[in-house]
């Protein structure tokens, strides 16, 4: 699908309508970090080559912010899936150092 037709597709009543149907399945929240969504949240395929298949399972709601992370993430998840080991490892020694800083 070109941008073009993708732009199209997205100003249909039946991908307006699509929106508020998973905005509302979601409770309105984020799906990664379960906070309220952002006004102007993006509605993420998680299938881009079917972008007209509108199956409940193949998107969530992101807050901009987390929609940028999530594509930035996913370049280098797809050669290797233990970014997200390292990546948590940084995140709770960041948590840990934080903690320590604050109790002594």
């Amino acid at each position: 699908m070109t941008a073009k037709e993708k732009s199209k597709f997205r100003a249909s009543s039946k991908w307006k309508k699509f929106r508020v149907f998973k905005k509302k399945e979601q409770n309105n929240l984020d799906y990664i970090s379960q906070r309220t969504l952002p006004k102007g949240a993006n509605l993420h395929h998680l299938d881009e080559k079917h972008y007209d298949d509108l199956s409940p399972e193949k998107f969530v709601f992101l807050g901009k912010t987390m929609h940028k992370v999530v594509h930035f993430l996913y370049i280098y998840y797809k050669k290797d899936h233990t970014i997200i080991e390292r990546l948590k490892e940084v995140l709770d020694r960041m948590e840990k150092y934080e903690n320590d800083f604050k109790a002594g």
